[in-house]
């Protein structure tokens, strides 16, 4: 690997989606090299253009990414491979994202292929382990990549430091993810109160003192929207005087990140 950034490439594409894993699912993860996917794995390959140019490769193994379904989407979580394929897809997207972000990657443009179900990673790998709670999802990375004609000249940077452990040793302290920008970003939230459907003849006759109805109870929860999309329901409350809301249901995680996806 002829650039300065290529070897650090897997280790940052692994912190990164743990650090997707971690904003999506709330759950604390940390990330040890070694370990092995045995059997069939979900597997991503990707291309890599600007700084660097080359192919990569991650298999992860299919049991950690069932556990990790009923993390994310609780115990009663749908397991099939469409469930799985849909939440490997949302945490690439954020992973590869973010990775871009880096400044040691300035430059480097990742375009996500398909994921598929396949044969175990081929050999010349990089083995990870990404621990939380009482699993482990397991990982396999390869990539072949040389300096591109967008290289950057500075090859890192500050940044937070997160946990990593080195397999057999002690935890040692890696960068964390630069999700931290993205969660500064502010997005639209909005309350709909009700909605229906009128003809224009009805709409042309709206006047002062007209009444419109809804189509609702006054009892009946309101929906709360980021970016014009449903995120949760809620009841209406009064807060130091202003109308507030309080949430009485959510949808699930994927849902609300599919929502600020248009916004990030």
């Amino acid at each position: 690997m002829a650039s300065a950034n290529a070897p650090d490439f897997l280790p940052a594409l692994i912190g990164e989606l743990a650090a997707a894993i971690d904003a999506i699912g709330g759950t604390t993860i940390t990330v040890a090299e070694g370990g092995g996917v045995a059997g069939q794995g979900w597997t991503l390959s990707l291309v890599a253009t600007g700084a660097l140019r080359g192919t990569a490769r991650l298999t992860l193994d299919p049991e950690g990414v069932t556990a990790l379904l009923h993390t994310v989407l609780g115990a009663d979580a749908d397991t099939s491979d469409s469930a799985a394929r849909d939440l490997l897809t949302e945490l690439t997207n954020q992973a590869l994202s973010s990775l871009c972000l880096k400044p040691a990657f300035a430059g480097l443009t990742l375009s996500p292929g398909a994921i598929e179900s396949t044969a175990v990673a081929p050999e010349q790998t990089t083995l990870f382990a990404l621990t939380f709670g009482d699993h482990t999802l397991q990982a396999a990375a390869t990539a072949s990549l040389e300096a591109g004609s967008e290289a950057p000249a500075v090859a890192s940077a500050s940044r937070p430091p997160a946990r990593r452990a080195a397999a057999g040793g002690p935890t040692t302290e890696v960068p964390t993810s630069n999700l931290e920008v993205v969660l500064d970003i502010e997005l639209p939230l909005s309350v709909r109160f009700g909605s229906t459907v009128m003809s224009i003849r009805a709409l042309s006759s709206i006047g002062p003192g007209s009444i419109v109805d809804m189509g609702r109870s006054p009892d009946d929860p309101v929906e709360v929207l980021v970016c014009g999309r449903p995120i949760a329901k809620a009841e209406v409350v009064i807060v130091a005087g202003n109308y507030g809301v309080r949430i009485t249901d959510l949808t699930s995680p994927m849902e609300r990140i599919r929502a600020m996806e248009g916004q990030l």
